[in-house]
C-alpha cells in the first residue's frame, strides 16, 4: 500500500496538471464576449435600421401623396422622400391606366405596412420611448396608406 501512495499522488498531479491545461485552453478558445460588449453597436445598427425604414416609408407616402410625418422617433435620413416627390402618382381616367394606377397605389401601401411591421419588431426590441413612437408614426403612415389604397379600388 505504501508503494501505491507515491503512484497515486503522481496520478491525481498529472490530472490536476492536465486539467488545469485543458481548462485554460479552452478558455483561451472562448468566443463569447463579456456581458455587455457588443451592445452599444447593435443598438446603433437597429437605430439605423428603423432610420432607414422610416426613409422608405416616408419615399412611398409622398409617392402617394400623403403628408408627411412629424418625425416622430427616430427621424428618417434627410432628402429620404425627395426622390419620390420627383415621381408623381400618375392620374388618369382611363379604366385600364387606374388599374394599373390602384396597383401602385395598393403595392406602396403594402411596402410601407411591412416597414411599419419590422420597425415596430425592431422597437419591441430596443423598448425604448423614441422607438415605441417610430413604430406608432409607422403605423399610422401604413393606415393611411391602406385607406389610400381602399378608396383607390
Amino acid at each position: 500500500m505504501r508503494r501505491a501512495l507515491p503512484a497515486m499522488a503522481a496520478l491525481a498531479a498529472g490530472v490536476l496538471v492536465l486539467g488545469g491545461a485543458l481548462g485554460s485552453g479552452c478558455a483561451g478558445r472562448a468566443t463569447h464576449a463579456p456581458p455587455g460588449t457588443g451592445q452599444p453597436q447593435r443598438r446603433g445598427a437597429l437605430e439605423a435600421r428603423i432610420r432607414e425604414l422610416r426613409g422608405e416609408i416616408q419615399s412611398n407616402a409622398t409617392a402617394l401623396g400623403l403628408p408627411r410625418t412629424d418625425g416622430a422617433g427616430f427621424a428618417p435620413e434627410p432628402g429620404a422622400a425627395d426622390a419620390a416627390a420627383t415621381d408623381p402618382m400618375p392620374r388618369s381616367p382611363e379604366p385600364m391606366a387606374r388599374a394599373g394606377r390602384c396597383e401602385r397605389v395598393c403595392d406602396l401601401a403594402e411596402a410601407i405596412c411591412q416597414d411599419a411591421d419590422e420597425i415596430c419588431r425592431i422597437a419591441d426590441e430596443l423598448a425604448d420611448d423614441d422607438s415605441r413612437r417610430a413604430c406608432d408614426d409607422s403605423q399610422n403612415s401604413c393606415r393611411a396608406a391602406q385607406q389610400r389604397c381602399k378608396g383607390c379600388r
